[in-house]
């Protein structure tokens, strides 16, 4: 009898999840509370941090749903996209320089809109809402705009 009660005791934890991670129907990486994810955004905001971005830049991560993979598989960087009076889209890299000339191409009104986002689609972690079903999904720019910093009604260091 205590053979089959130590062997049922080694199955029930060999079969149960890891202690204190988040187990749903989608796999641990996108489930909401994963004990991992706090240290991946930590890190994640370190090294941007190390790497010369912004706070207000770094900050962005925290718009994020809050799974593992939200954090694990965003960007390393950031981007700029520009929207011209023609409503042409463009992105590019999150630079200094990349920020200056927008600020200025805005100013002088070759660019009606632009802003600037670590990722372009809200990543939906296991049980979230869409991207493009969430109220700030811009259709026309296929941006969250939530996850977003819109540089036309914000002049922080993101967007010059």
């Amino acid at each position: 009898m205590n053979r089959l009660n130590a062997s049922l005791l080694w199955l029930s934890l060999v079969l149960s999840p890891v202690s204190g991670w988040a187990s749903c129907e989608c796999g641990d990486d996108y489930c909401v509370g994963d004990v991992r994810y706090d240290t991946a955004l930590k890190e994640k905001k370190s090294r941007l941090g190390k790497s010369g971005y912004t706070t207000e830049l770094i900050s962005l991560l925290d718009r994020a749903d809050a799974c593992y993979a939200a954090i694990s598989l965003a960007p390393d960087g950031f981007s700029i996209m520009t929207v011209s009076a023609d409503k042409t889209v463009l992105i590019l890299e999150w630079t200094k320089d990349n920020a200056r000339i927008a600020s200025e191409q805005f100013a002088s009104g070759s660019l009606s809109r632009y802003f600037v986002f670590n990722v372009r689609k809200a990543f939906s972690c296991c049980g979230s809402v869409r991207a493009e079903d969430r109220p700030d999904w811009d259709g026309d720019l296929s941006l969250n705009r939530g996850q977003a910093i819109d540089c036309t009604q914000n002049s922080g260091s993101a967007c010059k």
